[in-house]
């Protein structure tokens, strides 16, 4: 008895001591994204560093705007790989953080986070973004300024000539900003409407895609 006790004992230290891990070279990109970037795409580099094949059993990404990609999913010891991740920005602007989990065979509920931080630049600045008028005031006209670091962005930005109770003219465009001048028809009864200014550009696959939207809120109260 005292036999099988110990070769079962020496066989669990023999497994035991066998290891399988994968090692990436890099678990966090930072990314100051340069205005008008679409999308930021990060390839993080591994290693099977232990003496056992890993499977890579799944990831996952908590958000549509991000997507990973393999080439493959097991991986012998000593063997390299990489997984790309890409991270869609729509009209995303500021700091964002989108964190990849990576499941393998060993990592039960602990998995490998892998995080991507992009800084966004704006592609296009609406200032004021809100504009007040008191309720039985004289109907003035105010102004508001479209700025894009991009002056050929500007040509591309599309907004409504006039909304049900205002009226939306260019005054002027200098460089890369353009001033608008808003007025109200009448300030007799509360109003708040909501005027979206919309950058369009040609998709890859050739049709129109909505880059960016921004809002300006018009109230009269």
């Amino acid at each position: 008895m005292s036999k099988v006790i110990k070769f079962t004992f020496l066989a669990l230290l023999g497994f035991s001591s066998l290891k399988a891990e994968l090692q990436f070279e890099e678990t966090r990109d930072i990314w100051d994204a340069p205005i008008g970037a679409r999308e930021m795409i990060t390839e993080f580099k591994f290693k099977n560093t232990g003496d056992k094949p890993v499977e890579i059993v799944s990831t996952n990404t908590k958000c549509d705007c991000t997507v990973a990609a393999l080439e493959k999913k097991v991986f012998e010891p000593g063997e390299s790989g990489s997984l790309t991740a890409t991270f869609t920005f729509g009209d995303r602007e500021g700091n964002h953080k989108k964190t990849i989990l990576v499941y393998t065979n060993y990592t039960g509920s602990n998995p490998i986070e892998l995080d991507m931080m992009a800084n966004i630049q704006p592609l296009l600045s609406v200032t004021p973004r809100i504009l007040f008028w008191k309720s039985g005031s004289t109907a003035e006209p105010k102004t508001v300024k479209l700025f894009a670091e991009q002056s050929d962005v500007l040509e591309l930005v599309q907004f409504p000539k006039s909304a049900d109770n205002f009226t939306i003219s260019q005054i002027e465009q200098d460089g890369s900003e353009i001033t608008l001048k808003i007025t109200p028809t009448s300030t007799d009864a509360p109003v708040r409407e909501d005027i979206k200014f919309s950058i369009n550009r040609k998709a890859e696959d050739g049709g129109s895609e909505v880059v960016v939207t921004k809002d300006l809120f018009l109230m009269i109260r």
